[in-house]
């Protein structure tokens, strides 16, 4: 009897032990990792899980030569989770030629693991230039939008409501060759709109009044 007790007391024992194991153990799913370069010359850096287990901090770290890396920042993670979770860091400093960027994970119980780094080159992101026309002004029946860039690059097009709820969005190509649009307003309410030009290194609003 006191054999069978003692098998039992040891089977509980690993059991017990494999249960903290499991619920101290940390995961990270990454989906998604990206340096983005802002007009005022900073770099946002954003990324993505799809999952999370026993997370604790995400640590942002810095490079220019993909070699030794110096810690930014150091931001919450979600703990626990099983949806997409979405976090930002903006880094104001940043270098001519290239930089590297990568995120350390780290969980519960000294768990950590590097993700692979993204780079980029600053001296390499041209100023953007979109030159927008919108007339005529007020508008009555149809208005034209004239647009063209100083190099191509994509762009997102929308028209807002008075509301601003998006009434339009399609995707655009601007170019040195100014290209335009036509829109009739007959079936609009009077009132004002707005036409939004947008991307990650340019937005811009144009009024619309419609009489």
């Amino acid at each position: 009897m006191n054999k069978y007790i003692s098998i039992l007391f040891f089977l509980f024992l690993s059991f017990v032990a494999n249960a903290q194991v499991t619920n101290n153990s940390s995961e990270f799913e990454l989906v998604s990792f990206k340096a983005i370069p802002q007009d005022d010359n900073s770099v946002l850096l954003t990324w993505t899980t799809a999952k999370e287990v026993g997370s604790v901090m995400f640590q942002v770290e810095r490079s220019i030569d993909n070699v030794s890396f110096s810690p930014l920042a150091q931001i919450p993670a979600a703990g626990n989770s099983d949806m997409f979770k979405s976090y930002s860091y903006k880094d104001n400093w940043n270098p001519e030629g290239d930089i590297f960027y990568r995120l350390k994970m780290i969980g519960l119980n000294n768990f950590s693991e590097t993700s692979q780094s993204v780079s980029l080159n600053i001296s390499d992101v041209d100023s953007l230039s979109i030159f927008t026309k919108v007339f005529p002004q007020p508008v009555t029946d149809k208005f034209i939008v004239e647009f063209k860039s100083n190099r191509e690059v994509d762009l997102s097009f929308r028209i807002l409501d008075m509301m601003g709820k998006s009434i339009y969005q399609t995707e655009i190509e601007p170019s040195v060759v100014t290209q335009s649009m036509e829109f009739d307003v007959s079936a609009w309410q009077r009132g004002t709109y707005f036409v939004q030009i947008y991307n990650w290194q340019h937005n811009s609003l144009h009024k619309v009044i419609v009489q």
